[in-house]
């Protein structure tokens, strides 16, 4: 897609599944009781889990469609940036050689909560660690991790509420409208390849959407108890136009190209979409609908 010189194309797509997706989907299925499930929940996570076998075949699709995508046009026309975590990195390869293009690790652009565990001494969620620079070097030898510390764990903080994640993605937002990011692209697409809480949220700031503080939960990441939220599914894709004063959503939560796999994610859609709810949430429909949000323009439009 050309833009104005003023304007920068960015495509946003989550991760494929991971074990800790199959994990969580496996306590909710089987777990009512709230206090229960974030126990077996912090009890058996990772802290930076791998992709599944369906998570890179869902990485894999997902690069073999956008690569011949006639609107996105990505074909050597494409800067990627990834998370830090494993999961990320793992999905951004295939794109990155579908696409003939660079790939470089963004410290700012992990999931909402950061890297965490549980804390030994029951203090809860406390700072995780992630992988080295070295370790990426290893298994990512062409990812670009100059941004990143040189020594030790990518990711330094502690466990990130709610409250830090919204200040952190209004940082994410800056960089998104700043000129030098729209000279670095010289006319590319951005891709961004992260998570689905974190994509919630910054799509949130960037739409001038409020969260309600008041919803946020000590000790606790919140993603869909909120006015608005943005479902993702796995390898789920967006695609917004960015300004410096506007923003133009073109698509969102878009997970056409795993038309061939829908019955192999089927039960992952039916978990991680909520049933039973009022539109207190961004779902998106087949038909396309355009809000007016201030300087937002939003064609939501998803081929599911």
């Amino acid at each position: 897609m050309v833009s104005n010189a003023d304007e920068l194309n960015v495509v946003l797509l989550r991760h494929g599944e991971s074990t800790n997706n199959v994990l969580l989907r496996k306590i909710t299925e089987n777990i009512s009781d709230s206090g229960q499930k974030e126990h077996e929940w912090m009890s058996q996570r990772t802290d930076d889990p791998a992709l599944t076998p369906l998570g890179r075949a869902q990485a894999a699709q997902a690069a073999k469609v956008l690569a011949r995508d006639p609107i996105l046009n990505l074909k050597n026309n494409a800067l990627i940036y990834t998370s830090g975590f494993l999961r990320c990195m793992q999905t951004a390869q295939p794109l990155a050689e579908a696409l003939d293009a660079p790939v470089a690790v963004h410290p700012d652009i992990y999931e909402v909560g950061g890297v965490y565990a549980y804390g030994s001494n029951g203090e809860g969620r406390v700072g995780g660690t992630g992988m080295s620079v070295q370790d990426m070097a290893q298994h990512f030898p062409t990812y670009d991790t100059a941004a990143l510390p040189s020594e030790g764990s990518w990711y330094t903080g502690p466990w990130e509420t709610d409250a830090m994640s919204r200040v952190r993605c209004e940082r994410v937002a800056r960089w998104l409208r700043s000129p030098d990011l729209r000279s670095e692209a010289a006319g590319r697409t951005v891709v961004l390849v992260v998570h689905g809480h974190f994509i919630s949220t910054l799509l949130s700031t960037l739409c001038g959407i409020d969260e309600d503080a008041a919803r946020d939960v000590n000790g606790r990441n919140m993603y869909k108890d909120r006015p608005v939220f943005f479902a993702f599914r796995n390898t789920g894709v967006a695609h917004l136009v960015i300004s410096d004063t506007s923003v133009m959503v073109l698509r969102t939560g878009d997970v056409s190209h795993l038309h061939p796999m829908l019955e192999a994610t089927s039960a992952v859609a039916s978990a991680e979409v909520p049933q039973g709810r009022s539109l207190s949430y961004a779902v998106v429909s087949a038909l396309p609908v355009l809000l007016a949000l201030n300087s937002v323009r939003v064609f939501l439009s998803s081929r599911l």
